[in-house]
């Protein structure tokens, strides 16, 4: 049974999990996974014993896949939106998109978002060239 729920604003730890040394970050969880599925073209394991909360950091607006035990707890106080309007929000701006034949108890899938990674909004739209390195 998942901790948290939709909507719900909590505190994580997005690379390294709970005892790392890394700073935490917030953000609003976008959607609870409960089952296997496919994210972004990648096999994601979760369960009902060990969800998996797809997150999108308040600061930076890109979503990370994280199982429970990454999140730390609810933050207080920053107001909490229904899972309607936190999922309609990001399919506005584009994090995440409906595919039907997703395998799972969800329907929305972030792109990009698999294993704590994330892919911006900008390069996901084509606007910043995939390879980083210098010729």
């Amino acid at each position: 049974m998942p901790k948290f729920k939709v909507g719900q604003h909590v505190s994580y730890k997005p690379v390294g999990g709970p005892q790392s040394k890394t700073p935490c970050s917030t953000g609003t969880i976008i959607t609870v996974l409960t089952a296997p599925g496919m994210l972004a073209g990648k096999h994601l394991r979760a369960s009902a014993n060990e969800p998996r909360y797809v997150i999108e950091n308040l600061n930076t607006r890109k979503c990370v896949a994280l199982f429970e035990r990454c999140v730390l707890r609810g933050v207080e106080g920053t107001g909490e939106e229904d899972e309607k309007g936190a999922r309609s929000k990001a399919l506005e701006r584009g994090d995440i998109t409906k595919d039907e034949n997703l395998k799972g108890n969800t329907k929305d899938l972030v792109d990009g978002a698999v294993m704590g990674t994330a892919v911006s909004p900008r390069r996901k739209r084509g606007l910043v060239k995939e390879d980083r390195g210098d010729a």
